[in-house]
């Protein structure tokens, strides 16, 4: 759904560090590949993974965490909220990305993502709900106010009628404050540069044609071709046209067959066809940075997930994209492992302990093959 500002990276993520995002309260992955699939049981935090990989890259951005909540039925604006009912609305949905969605615990303790690369360099982000004094206003009030310049608690923000509510985000170079009523304010640092694509679960994604148009009549076009003919070798070239059809103008796949001048358009050729389609875009759009990819054998038939994950593979090292994916299935576990000829994949299982949610992988080529071979459970 979202590839931020372009920037090519030449170091990889090889641990995480995790706390206080949604299920996973307390969460450390270490030793991380280029190509990493991580199982486990429902709600035990597969999906959350992603999406606080997601928010570390955006550095938090608000329209990503608009994104990530609206995927989830909820609404967050940034925006009219000087009214206090609209306050509290806003700290209500935004709580829903916390642990135990516990507002005032939020308001305390950050919640937080951290990433060291290749073992090498480490940055984290942390984003807590936060009150704000202006500048313009700093001088009128008591300078004994506790927390850093500018910032207040909320017991102290309940005396001060122009204090704003809202999310502070600091990455130890950047520090900002996303009021509620939308004015943003950046209090020092500069940004990152990251680059990453996220697959949701589904099947269709909005901004196919965008990412479509990036890669037109260059030699990754020829790589989309490929993957398509996974599912139907018969397809020789892709374009997205017009709909007319469509109230909104959009615009859609369109394949042609070998042979013919047909033109047959993708959305009628299955889910699975769709999936592919959104996945190997999103990969080739991302060249440098990072794939997230969420139940990755959604809508697709078994027998074409291990020349899938052969693809995957082989774009990940020529583009230089690290990746992240979930699955529940078995035959996407039996395909990864398969397809990883030159170990440069790693595969996890995600388990909620007293401790927290910790990661288990599955070591070295033997123990993979047995699992692959003798259909061992490890979802």
């Amino acid at each position: 759904m979202q590839c931020d500002r372009l920037n090519k990276s030449k170091l990889m993520i090889t641990s995480l560090d995790i706390k206080n995002f949604k299920s996973l309260a307390s969460c450390r992955i270490d030793n991380l590949k280029r190509v990493n699939l991580f199982l486990g049981k429902n709600n035990v935090g597969k999906s959350s993974l992603l999406e606080a990989i997601s928010l570390y890259l955006s550095q938090a951005s608000p329209v990503w965490i608009q994104t990530l909540m609206r995927d989830r039925g909820l609404t967050l604006f940034f925006s009219d909220a000087n009214v206090a009912e609209r306050v509290e609305f806003e700290k209500h949905n935004i709580s829903s990305l916390y642990t135990g969605r516990d507002v005032k615990a939020f308001e305390q303790t950050a919640l937080s993502v951290s990433a060291r690369y290749d073992g090498i360099r480490e940055k984290s982000i942390g984003i807590k709900i936060e009150y704000y004094i202006p500048e313009v206003f700093k001088h009128d009030l008591d300078s004994t106010l506790s927390g850093s310049p500018n910032f207040v608690s909320a017991k102290e923000a309940e005396k001060i009628p122009i204090a704003l509510c809202g999310l502070s985000v600091d990455n130890g170079e950047d520090k900002r404050f996303f009021p509620f009523d939308g004015k943003g304010v950046r209090l020092s640092g500069k940004d990152w540069d990251t680059n990453f694509k996220f697959v949701s679960s589904n099947a269709f994604m909005s901004d196919n044609a965008e990412m479509f148009d990036r890669i037109a009549m260059t030699d990754l076009q020829q790589n989309l071709i490929s993957a398509l003919n996974i599912i139907d070798s018969r397809i020789r070239n892709i374009n997205f046209l017009n709909d007319p059809f469509s109230a909104t103008s959009s615009r859609v796949p369109i394949v042609v067959f070998e042979d013919s001048n047909t033109r047959y358009p993708l959305r009628s050729m299955g889910d699975g066809m769709n999936r592919l389609l959104s996945i190997i875009l999103s990969m080739l759009n991302c060249k440098g940075g990072v794939l997230l990819i969420d139940e990755f054998e959604n809508g697709l038939h078994y027998t074409t997930l291990c020349r899938l994950w052969q693809m995957i593979f082989k774009l990940a090292n020529d583009l230089d994209i690290q990746v992240f994916a979930t699955t529940h299935s078995n035959d996407c576990i039996r395909s990864f492992i398969s397809a990883d000829s030159n170990e440069d994949g790693t595969m996890m299982r995600l388990e909620n302990r007293a401790s927290g949610v910790i990661a288990i992988p599955y070591i070295g080529r033997d123990e993979l093959n047995y699992i692959r071979d003798n259909d061992v459970e490890v979802r």
